[in-house]
Protein backbone atom coordinates (compact mmCIF):
# COMPACT_ATOMS: atom_id res chain seq x y z
CA UNK A 1 0.00 0.00 0.00
CA UNK A 2 1.60 3.50 -1.10
CA UNK A 3 0.60 6.28 1.02
CA UNK A 4 0.45 10.02 -0.85
CA UNK A 5 1.08 13.50 0.41
CA UNK A 6 -0.51 15.10 -2.33
CA UNK A 7 -3.14 16.28 -0.26
CA UNK A 8 -1.22 18.14 2.15
CA UNK A 9 1.19 21.42 1.24
CA UNK A 10 4.56 20.83 0.42
CA UNK A 11 5.60 22.54 3.07
CA UNK A 12 4.01 20.79 5.79
CA UNK A 13 5.24 17.77 4.20
CA UNK A 14 8.61 18.27 4.89
CA UNK A 15 8.17 19.74 8.60
CA UNK A 16 6.45 16.36 9.19
CA UNK A 17 9.37 14.28 7.79
CA UNK A 18 11.86 16.72 9.51
CA UNK A 19 9.84 16.14 12.63
CA UNK A 20 9.93 12.15 12.38
CA UNK A 21 13.58 12.52 11.37
CA UNK A 22 14.91 14.16 14.38
CA UNK A 23 12.44 12.36 16.75
CA UNK A 24 13.93 9.04 15.29
CA UNK A 25 17.42 10.31 16.01
CA UNK A 26 17.23 12.10 18.98
CA UNK A 27 15.82 8.39 20.10
CA UNK A 28 19.33 6.81 19.12
CA UNK A 29 21.65 5.21 21.26
CA UNK A 30 25.00 5.84 21.65
CA UNK A 31 27.65 4.03 23.46
CA UNK A 32 29.74 6.61 26.16
CA UNK A 33 33.15 6.10 26.56
CA UNK A 34 35.49 7.11 29.27
CA UNK A 35 38.37 6.72 31.93
CA UNK A 36 37.81 7.37 35.75
CA UNK A 37 40.66 8.78 37.19
CA UNK A 38 41.32 9.37 41.28
CA UNK A 39 44.38 10.91 43.83
CA UNK A 40 44.81 7.16 45.02
CA UNK A 41 46.81 5.11 42.85
CA UNK A 42 44.82 1.98 43.77
CA UNK A 43 42.94 0.17 40.95
CA UNK A 44 39.15 0.62 41.74
CA UNK A 45 36.09 -0.71 40.59
CA UNK A 46 33.46 2.05 39.91
CA UNK A 47 29.44 1.39 38.99
CA UNK A 48 28.54 3.55 36.11
CA UNK A 49 24.71 3.39 36.38
CA UNK A 50 22.80 4.78 33.29
CA UNK A 51 20.02 5.87 36.27
CA UNK A 52 17.72 7.06 33.06
CA UNK A 53 17.79 3.39 32.11
CA UNK A 54 18.33 1.27 35.15
CA UNK A 55 21.55 -0.52 33.37
CA UNK A 56 24.59 -0.36 34.87
CA UNK A 57 28.21 -1.45 33.94
CA UNK A 58 32.20 -1.60 35.86
CA UNK A 59 34.85 -0.11 34.92
CA UNK A 60 37.83 -2.02 33.93
CA UNK A 61 41.11 -1.97 36.01
CA UNK A 62 42.58 0.72 33.78
CA UNK A 63 39.52 2.90 34.84
CA UNK A 64 38.44 2.69 31.12
CA UNK A 65 34.56 1.94 30.64
CA UNK A 66 31.67 2.24 28.11
CA UNK A 67 27.88 2.48 29.02
CA UNK A 68 25.49 2.20 26.22
CA UNK A 69 23.43 6.23 26.54
CA UNK A 70 20.81 8.21 24.84
CA UNK A 71 20.78 11.83 24.94
CA UNK A 72 19.10 13.28 28.39
CA UNK A 73 19.96 9.99 30.36
CA UNK A 74 21.98 10.67 33.87
CA UNK A 75 24.91 8.74 34.70
CA UNK A 76 25.91 7.89 37.67
CA UNK A 77 29.38 7.17 39.12
CA UNK A 78 29.80 5.68 42.49
CA UNK A 79 32.71 3.75 44.79
CA UNK A 80 33.42 2.93 47.86
CA UNK A 81 35.58 5.90 49.48
CA UNK A 82 34.83 8.55 46.61
CA UNK A 83 32.05 10.81 46.63
CA UNK A 84 29.32 9.98 43.49
CA UNK A 85 29.52 11.88 40.74
CA UNK A 86 26.84 11.83 37.81
CA UNK A 87 26.96 13.38 34.13
CA UNK A 88 23.82 13.61 31.89
CA UNK A 89 24.55 13.35 28.22
CA UNK A 90 24.36 15.99 25.92
CA UNK A 91 25.42 16.17 22.52
CA UNK A 92 28.74 18.19 23.93
CA UNK A 93 29.38 15.17 25.90
CA UNK A 94 29.08 12.55 23.57
CA UNK A 95 30.94 14.88 21.05
CA UNK A 96 33.96 15.49 23.52
CA UNK A 97 34.63 11.43 23.95
CA UNK A 98 36.45 9.70 25.52
CA UNK A 99 35.36 11.95 28.59
CA UNK A 100 37.79 12.01 31.69
CA UNK A 101 35.83 11.20 35.16
CA UNK A 102 37.54 12.86 38.26
CA UNK A 103 36.33 10.99 41.24
CA UNK A 104 37.01 12.77 44.23
CA UNK A 105 37.96 10.92 47.98
CA UNK A 106 35.18 10.79 50.03
CA UNK A 107 35.97 12.42 53.88
CA UNK A 108 34.21 10.41 56.40
CA UNK A 109 34.47 12.22 60.13
CA UNK A 110 33.83 9.92 62.57
CA UNK A 111 32.82 11.41 66.41
CA UNK A 112 34.90 10.19 69.01
CA UNK A 113 35.43 6.54 68.92
CA UNK A 114 36.29 4.68 72.67
CA UNK A 115 38.26 1.61 72.07
CA UNK A 116 38.34 0.90 75.81
CA UNK A 117 37.29 1.00 79.43
CA UNK A 118 40.64 -0.09 80.57
CA UNK A 119 43.81 1.16 81.17
CA UNK A 120 45.82 -1.18 79.98
CA UNK A 121 49.12 -2.10 81.62
CA UNK A 122 50.89 -4.38 78.26
CA UNK A 123 50.97 -7.24 81.15
CA UNK A 124 48.75 -9.86 79.79
CA UNK A 125 48.22 -11.35 82.89
CA UNK A 126 46.83 -8.47 84.61
CA UNK A 127 45.31 -7.02 81.97
CA UNK A 128 42.99 -10.19 81.08
CA UNK A 129 41.84 -10.44 84.86
CA UNK A 130 40.22 -7.26 84.02
CA UNK A 131 37.84 -8.84 81.22
CA UNK A 132 34.37 -9.77 82.47
CA UNK A 133 33.12 -12.57 81.04
CA UNK A 134 29.89 -14.96 81.63
CA UNK A 135 29.49 -18.51 82.76
CA UNK A 136 27.84 -19.90 79.52
CA UNK A 137 26.96 -23.41 81.05
CA UNK A 138 24.82 -20.81 83.48
CA UNK A 139 22.54 -19.64 80.73
CA UNK A 140 22.37 -23.50 78.80
CA UNK A 141 24.74 -23.80 76.40
CA UNK A 142 27.32 -26.44 77.09
CA UNK A 143 30.81 -26.69 76.42
CA UNK A 144 31.90 -27.75 73.01
CA UNK A 145 33.58 -30.88 72.66
CA UNK A 146 36.85 -31.04 70.38
CA UNK A 147 38.63 -33.77 69.75
CA UNK A 148 42.41 -33.33 69.51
Amino acid sequence: MKISLSFLPNWLSVFLLLLFVSEAEAQEKKIFTGKIKTDSLQEISVNIINISRQKGTISKKDGSFEIQVFLEDEILFSALGFENHTIIITDSVLKNQPVEIQLETAVNLLEEVKLSNFNLSGDLVRDAAQIEYFDQTEVGIPFSKHKN
